[in-house]
């Protein structure tokens, strides 16, 4: 494996310094139904664990459990939301989403946070 070193990354344009590029990046995401996984990153299974509620399972462990994770739903005409419960781990995040009554929809997932 090779390594690149840089204090910055340029466009051409703008230059942001590394550490915002590496530490504001998301390390896992999904896109999905009630039933799969359609496309992601750092993804290793997905399960429908109620209704309104999955279970993702990273392939790559994240260093702690205090991590940012959000859920949104994409249907038209409805705004949804989900939050990660006391579910998530260095390897798993739950995600419960609501709009005023749980329901399984398609959704998209994002966590954040530093990788082990």
């Amino acid at each position: 494996m090779s390594t690149i070193v840089a204090a910055n990354i340029s466009d051409g344009i703008d230059s942001t310094p590394m550490g915002y590029a590496v530490n504001g990046s998301a390390k896992s995401w999904s896109k999905g139904t009630p039933t799969a996984v359609v496309s992601g990153l750092n993804i290793a299974t997905f399960t429908d664990s109620g209704v309104g509620i999955y279970t993702y399972a990273h392939t790559n462990t994240f260093v702690g459990a205090e991590d940012a994770a959000w859920c949104g739903r994409m249907a038209a005409g409805s705004a949804l939301f989900g939050v990660a419960d006391t579910g998530i781990s260095q390897t798993v995040v739950r995600i419960y989403t609501s709009a005023g009554s749980i329901s399984d929809s398609s959704h998209a997932m994002i966590r954040l946070g530093d990788l082990a």
